[in-house]
């Protein structure tokens, strides 16, 4: 039995990358979201296959993220469909298909962040803040004031 997996990850135009499932994990289902090292940095990919035997050395998943797929199968064979019509790499078309977040959120091993980097170029000053009446206008949510 092949300890080889196919995995998309979300990296633009990247075609699926074959990785090693180390000894005592059983070999993910497609559709699973593992934990892998791209380069100097370790991404969540999804598997989206058996990969073959070939040449070369292979390095190994860190772990499985998930018990049981997180994209069923025709759902998965439909973000494959469009990634080769379309001339995007897997990672692109099964990202598009996941729920938000399942790339980098918490059950992703990651804090959940957005992608933006946020600046604060504006602050109230304690001036303001008399004038305003001390408090924030209640029309603005939580996250706002």
């Amino acid at each position: 039995m092949t300890r080889l997996v196919s995995v998309a990850v979300p990296v633009p135009l990247l075609p699926a990358l074959t990785y090693r499932v180390p000894a005592g994990i059983a070999p993910p289902p497609p559709g699973v979201r593992v934990r892998a090292p791209l380069g100097a940095r370790v991404v969540t990919g999804c598997v989206v296959g058996r990969a073959p035997e070939g040449p070369g050395e292979t390095k190994e998943l860190i772990e499985c993220l998930d018990a049981e797929p997180l994209l069923p199968p025709a759902v998965l064979d439909l973000a494959l469909w469009v990634a080769e019509y379309y001339g995007c790499g897997p990672g692109d078309a099964v990202g598009a298909a996941m729920p938000p977040f399942a790339w980098t959120g918490p059950a992703a091993g990651a804090p959940r962040v957005s992608a933006f980097r946020t600046v604060q170029a504006v602050r109230l000053t304690e001036a303001g803040r008399r004038a305003a009446g001390g408090a924030p206008p209640a029309a603005l949510g939580a996250r706002q004031r």
